[in-house]
């Protein structure tokens, strides 16, 4: 019963969903064939919510299309699951009113999502006073305040190479000036310079731990060796360096998996539950943490404390959020 009258609370309705997740900007428009290839894309890169509304928005451009209702009934499910995660971490975060719409979201798309309706019911009951206003909004103008807004993808463009520097000498001398100088300012590897591996060390030679006997090292790259000394909860992953695999299961089974690294100290990160990624973590710089939920529905925050992009190795921590 508690479950029924909070879905009439809400006004959710299964008629509503496509009039609610659709509303996307898209520049110039997307419907049709050209929002379902965008929500193919999206799909492609993990973005479940995202697929999901642009699947709507072809869904309602054509009803009668098979391919756009089966992508919605297939993908609804983790859709919905997404948004009830986001949730969690909002209200974590103290984005009370965050936490409400992604919940909201998550009941527009499975109106019967069990967690959904246990939660948004535990959101009124602790935050009722900070929530009276978007649920005016809500009583007002309906679904439109929960539209997902992606921006349109700026046309590539080409920066200009800056001009050679007049160098009086010649030889080798020269032509490292010259290449210092057309240097961008943040690079990533290409996949050729990746391909190579790195002769640099990780951690570098200053901070190198006592010798040990030599162990052999586990080909498993879900199991990377640990630094000798690390603290609990520490770890390094790397793409370029042997001594370590670019992935690991720490707390609760979670896998943490490095993804990239760039010049400016950022590394991209992927977690998964088992084989399925439930959050990318991407930009993320030294010295900042983030927040995440592992597959126990323990929270903890992921702390990024070193990198080193030659050999694409970052040093991390897991402490209890």
């Amino acid at each position: 019963m508690k479950r029924a009258s909070t879905q009439r609370s809400v006004g959710v309705s299964t008629s509503c969903i496509v009039s609610a997740l659709i509303l996307i900007a898209c520049g110039n428009g997307c419907a049709g064939a050209k929002a379902y290839r965008q929500g193919k894309e999206a799909e492609k890169r993990g973005e479940a919510h995202i697929a999901y509304a642009y699947y709507a928005q072809a869904a309602q451009s054509n009803p009668d299309d098979r391919d756009y209702t089966r992508s919605l009934k297939r993908l609804g499910p983790t859709a919905a699951n997404f948004w009830i995660n986001s949730a969690r971490l909002a209200e974590a975060e103290g984005r009370v009113i965050d936490a409400w719409k992604s919940c909201m979201r998550c009941l527009m798309i499975q109106p019967d999502h069990p967690e959904g309706l246990a939660y948004i019911n535990e959101l009124d009951a602790k935050h009722g006073t900070k929530l009276s206003a978007v649920k005016r909004d809500w009583q007002n103008k309906g679904a439109a305040i929960l539209a997902i807004k992606v921006p349109p993808k700026p046309p590539a463009q080409v920066s200009a190479r800056p001009p050679v520097p007049q160098i009086s000498n010649s030889g080798p001398t020269a032509k490292r000036d010259i290449a210092q100088a057309n240097k961008p300012a943040a690079v990533r590897k290409t996949p050729a310079q990746k391909a190579k591996r790195s002769q640099r060390k990780w951690p570098p030679k200053s901070e190198s731990p006592p010798k040990t006997p030599k162990q052999q090292i586990s080909t498993n790259r879900e199991q990377p060796t640990k630094p000798n000394g690390a603290r609990p909860n520490s770890y390094v992953l790397s793409r370029d360096n042997d001594r370590y695999g670019d992935r690991v299961k720490a707390i609760d089974d979670l896998i943490v998996e490095l993804q990239d690294t760039s010049d400016e100290l950022e590394a991209d990160i992927d977690l998964y539950d088992g084989k399925r990624r439930i959050q990318k973590i991407r930009g993320l710089k030294v010295g900042r943490s983030k927040l995440l939920l592992t597959p126990q529905n323990r929270w903890f925050r992921l702390s990024l404390e070193r990198v080193d992009h030659e050999s694409e190795t970052i040093a991390f921590r897991l402490d209890p959020a």
